[in-house]
Parts: structure tokens; sequence; C-alpha cells
């Protein structure tokens, strides 16, 4: 079997300014309007070369210098002192996102680009020490970038993504000393428009359908044993792909962690334990390209912390 070697070189400097104009009106107590958005002066030089010389692949050497503003607008409705309805729309340039990626000619690719919309619910329980929120939202990209089919050791603006579903968090303190998040995600997540027609149609690499996790701490009031706490919870995934293009599915996993600790009137300590029942899964890095890494999940790890307040 014959083998080549070649080795890359490459440099990327980039600064970034923006400046972002937020206003807010209020109509009454109950309905507030928020409205602006972000200009954002971009400016980058990248070079890329191929070594040894003589390889089929050109050389770059770009400078890039863009401005661009990203609008933003949300309403929130109070009827009640407690329960909020809001809706916003946001759209973001991610200037940093493809500025070393080049396709086969050369070429830097042109940054990554989204939408979205979200409409939600937020409520204060237990006299507001518990916060719980339900959205919907959907995700648009576009410009992502991709493997070129042609030659998957560079790339092209593949097209258009998106990530549709429904979030519920909750959040706070129920009873005194404990301490309680859960949260779970359903993600319809898309590849809609890919101008090679590769992955059109695909779901997005690393990305799980269901999501969640509980976890719970509680912490001694009083007594002998105040200060002293602990807790634990569970996160669990929903099988993902392994890249965009479909080529394998890692199975869904669960990891259980745990934690104890002891808060003094200066100092904190806290041993930590993640995947406590040491199970195996992966991870997978997604997308952009048929080489996308997967990862094994750590094995069981104990971390321990000791903090200090002066």
């Amino acid at each position: 079997m014959l083998r080549s070697q070649f080795f890359d070189d490459s440099s990327v400097e980039a600064d970034a300014t923006s400046i972002l104009l937020l206003d807010r009106l209020s109509f009454g107590e109950r309905v507030f309007l928020s409205f602006g958005g972000r200009y954002k002066w971009f400016d980058a030089t990248s070079k890329l070369a191929f070594l040894p010389a003589g390889l089929p692949f050109p050389d770059s050497d770009d400078e890039s210098d863009e401005g661009t503003f990203n609008p933003s607008a949300g309403l929130l409705v109070k009827p009640l002192p407690n329960l909020s309805l809001y809706a916003s729309y946001a759209e973001s340039t991610f200037s940093f996102q493809n500025i070393d990626q080049r396709t086969v000619t050369g070429e830097p690719l042109a940054p990554e680009r989204s939408r979205q919309y979200e409409l939600g619910v937020k409520a204060e329980l237990f006299d507001g020490q518990v916060f719980a929120t339900t959205s919907l939202f959907q995700i648009e990209k576009s410009d992502v970038a991709g493997a070129d089919p042609a030659n998957r050791l560079f790339f092209v603006n593949r097209g258009k993504e998106r990530s549709r579903g429904i979030e519920f968090d909750v959040a706070g303190e129920p009873l005194p000393g404990w301490h309680l998040t859960a949260n779970y995600a359903f993600i319809d997540a898309e590849i809609t428009d890919d101008p090679n027609g590769v992955t059109t149609g695909n779901r997005i690499g690393g990305v799980p359908e269901h999501s969640g996790g509980l976890f719970t701490t509680y912490e001694f009031q009083g007594g002998p044993l105040k200060g002293f706490g602990g807790g634990g919870g569970i996160f669990v995934s929903d099988r993902v792909q392994a890249d965009d293009f479909g080529t394998a599915e890692l199975p869904g996993w669960e990891q259980a962690d745990a934690v104890l600790f002891y808060r003094g009137k200066h100092w904190t300590a806290q041993p930590n334990v993640k995947n406590l029942l040491d199970e195996e899964f992966f991870y997978a890095g997604g997308g952009e390209s048929e080489f996308s890494e997967v990862q094994r999940a750590p094995a069981r790890t104990i971390l321990g912390s000791l903090s200090f307040k002066f």
C-alpha cells in the first residue's frame, strides 16, 4: 500500500468590536417590549500553507473586513405577578466559526449565521423559591461548514440546519436546605439544505432527540450536622448519529453523579463523584466530517475541592 504524508501550517489573527443597542418600552405594568441590535466590525487575517511543496492543494493568504448587524426583539406579558409569557426573535453572525476552514481551491468559508425564534412561559412557585420555564424554540442556521464530498480534507458552506423543539427547566429551593434542578429537552435537529445533496434530510450529528437530567442536594440547617450536605442526580441522553452523514449511530446513555459537602463559616470542602456507577458510553462530536471523533465517556472520576472566604 502506497502512503503519503503531508502537513499544513496555518495561522489566524482576528478581532471583533461590537456595539449593542437595546431599548425597552413598558405599557402599564403588564406588557413590556424590547428591541435593538448588535453591530459588529470583524477583521481577520488567515494563512494556510501545505508541506512539502508541490502538493496539489493551493496555499491561501486571506484578509476579511466586514460589518454585520443582527437585530433582536422580545415581548413580555405578565397576566399574573408570578406568571410571564414571552416571545423573542434574534439573529446572530458567528464570525469566528469558519475562519480556519478552506475550500479545496483555497478560498475561505463564509461565516455561519443563525435565526432563533422562541415562545415560552415562566412561573414562580413556592412564594418565589422555585422557578419553572417551558419554551418552544426554532433555530435556523445557514452557511454551516461541512466536509466537501469530493475531498473530505476540505470544506464547503454546506447549507442550512434547523433545530426545533421544547425545553422544560425547573430550579430552586422548595424547602430550606433542599435545592433542586431538573430539565428536559426534545429537539428535532435536521439538515434542511445541502448544496451537494449528500446530507439533506439527515439528523444533525451529535444531537439527541430526547435528553434531560435531575439533580438535588440537601444541606442540614441546624443541629450538630449543620453545614453538612449531599445529594446526587442522573443525566440521560437518547441515541445520536455519530456524524451528519448517517454512517453510524451511538446508543443512548445514563450517568449518575453524587456530591458531599461541608460549609464552614469561612471555608467549604466538597468531593464530587462523576459517573458513579462507572457506566461505559460514548459521545459523538457531530457533524461536519465523516471522520468526526467519537470519544469514550470518562470512567468513574472523583474530584475534590477546598475553598476559603476572606
